[in-house]
């Protein structure tokens, strides 16, 4: 099919001539012919599986219908990052504070700076880059599993089952574009591509190399559980290339030191735990507790559990993915850990749901898809059986447990608010003290920094901050009000209480904001 007309475009014999548009009219015509040796069977199976995958691109829109606007917090932080990149400051900058920060995700970053440098708004875009996500997702590993199996039905069923795996405030999920959800195209990819891409070792090593250097940059745990899945290779690669596994190792190890010394979770930890465990374990009361603990089967339906577990037999018997089994296995263990340690591996255990809950959908698909082929049945019974089993695994779908809603932040008077003071060349680059849930939105849509932001995962805002920037809007007392602008370094107040302190000037009132400058 056209799984490898990107190669294919690349290697085909080209047209000797004038450079750009000769080579972009051999690439047309290898498409052209591509598309005419298809056979119409597989026409219709690559318009349905694009028509899909776009369907379950629109269906993750749906937080988005009527607020096109980010719908996490984390949305928030990353949009305030790609801005602070596009103004020229430093990676490594805080976004909010516009302090050093170690940015652990800059492919993701640097990445997205690239593509909204041509002149778009990030912060006016952002609500459609999840849709765009899961459809690259769900149309690029359709193909690659038809590629696999030659089965219709395998592939045709992934975008479903991707789709139904559950999306709110505290997993994160497809209704988010955050770097672990962008990072699971290159996790899938390689899954199902590395054993085909090392049969031609050398150039499929750079390929290999390169994809995961790609992952790391965007989101490094999910590196980790990759190369853990690739442990099967080990064996093969080692006799064929000692040399070459003896360089990985080396790599991992130093990866392993570095960790022991670097790694961001150790400040979740007590100062007497082991240093392995904090250097390489999360406990999963970590992350603010919004909610309790948030069980696997409320992110991934039971029903696909089960099919995943007949995908895994059937692909067993067939063997064509030693990694994605592996990456069955290990998903398992990591849950089993979770359960039963209360810490969770490289990463947060709510990625690590995620993470189990797309290899489970590959796997389900390879089950129920096999499944429908191999058993011989009426074509009635056949396709009430898949649209039962669909219908079960969006069942509730949109039934998100307590305290995991949307954060629908930006109102039509923020909006006009913080664009009247990006516009405020006087007012530039002074800090803004404002309650946490607004201070979220004020960055991205003003540009100017914060003295608070709580709703970030990204350590803004928190504790003692917290506290002072609620009692400045809680207190009359104006003196008390003065020295917690002193302690934050602010000189703009932003609220929709009337501050009445002769310290502040008042330059904005509409629509029930207010804003003020401090003044000598």
């Amino acid at each position: 099919m056209l799984l490898v007309l990107g190669w294919k475009l690349e290697s085909s014999a080209g047209l000797k001539g004038n450079g750009i548009t000769n080579k972009g009219m051999t690439k047309i015509m290898v498409i052209v012919k591509e598309w005419k040796a298809l056979q119409k069977k597989e026409k219709i199976f690559f318009v349905v599986i694009l028509t899909l995958s776009l369907a379950v691109g629109i269906f993750v829109f749906y937080p988005h219908f009527q607020y096109l606007w980010p719908i996490h917090a984390d949305e928030w932080w990353d949009v305030s990052a790609v801005e602070s990149v596009l103004q020229g400051r430093p990676l490594n900058t805080n976004p909010y504070l516009l302090t050093p920060y170690p940015d652990y995700k800059p492919g993701f970053t640097s990445l997205l700076a690239g593509v909204f440098s041509g002149g778009i708004d990030p912060v006016k875009a952002w609500a459609y880059l999840p849709a765009l996500n899961l459809f690259m997702i769900s149309f690029i590993v359709s193909l690659l599993l038809y590629d696999k199996t030659k089965n219709f039905l395998v592939a045709g069923l992934v975008p479903l089952f991707l789709a139904a795996i559950r999306s709110n405030a505290y997993v994160l999920g497809w209704w988010f574009f955050v770097p672990s959800m962008f990072a699971l195209l290159f996790v899938l990819f390689l899954l199902l591509t590395v054993e085909d891409l090392l049969k031609n070792f050398w150039s499929g090593l750079v390929i290999v190399g390169v994809i995961s250097a790609s992952l790391g940059l965007v989101y490094l745990p999910f590196l980790g559980f990759l190369f853990l899945s690739f442990i099967p290779l080990i064996p093969k690669l080692f006799q064929r290339f000692p040399v070459v596994f003896i360089i990985i190792l080396f790599l991992v190890i130093i990866s392993i030191i570095t960790l022991l010394f670097l790694s961001p979770y150790k400040s979740f930890w007590p100062q007497n735990a082991p240093l392995l465990l904090k250097s390489f374990f999360v406990p999963i009361n970590a992350t603010p507790a919004m909610i309790k603990f948030l069980g696997f089967f409320k992110v991934v339906p039971i029903v696909l559990f089960l099919l995943a577990i007949c995908g895994f037999w059937f692909l067993r018997k067939t063997n064509w993915s030693k990694s994605l089994l592996t990456a069955g296995i290990m998903g398992l263990v990591f849950l089993l850990i979770i359960y039963f340690g209360g810490i969770s591996f490289l990463a947060f255990y709510q990625r690590e749901f995620y993470f189990l809950g797309v290899v489970v959908a590959v796997l389900a698909s390879v089950g129920w898809g096999t499944f429908l082929s191999k058993v011989k049945m009426p074509n009635i019974l056949r396709w009430f059986a898949a649209a039962l089993v669909i219908f079960m695994i969006f069942w509730g779908y949109f039934n998100l447990p307590g305290g995991t809603l949307l954060y629908y932040l930006v109102t039509p008077a923020d909006f006009k608010a913080l664009t009247w003071l990006k516009n405020q060349s006087d007012l530039q680059n002074m800090r803004v003290l404002s309650n946490a849930f607004t201070g979220t939105i004020v960055t991205p849509l003003s540009g100017l920094p914060v003295a608070v932001a709580g709703l970030t995962s990204q350590g803004v805002g928190i504790g003692n901050d917290l506290m002072q920037s609620s009692s400045f809007f809680n207190t009359t007392n104006c003196t008390i009000k003065k020295n917690i602008m002193i302690v934050f370094n602010a000189q703009i107040v932003y609220g929709n209480i009337p501050q009445n302190c002769s310290f502040l000037k008042e330059v904005y009132a509409k629509d029930g904001i207010f804003i003020y400058k401090r003044v000598l």
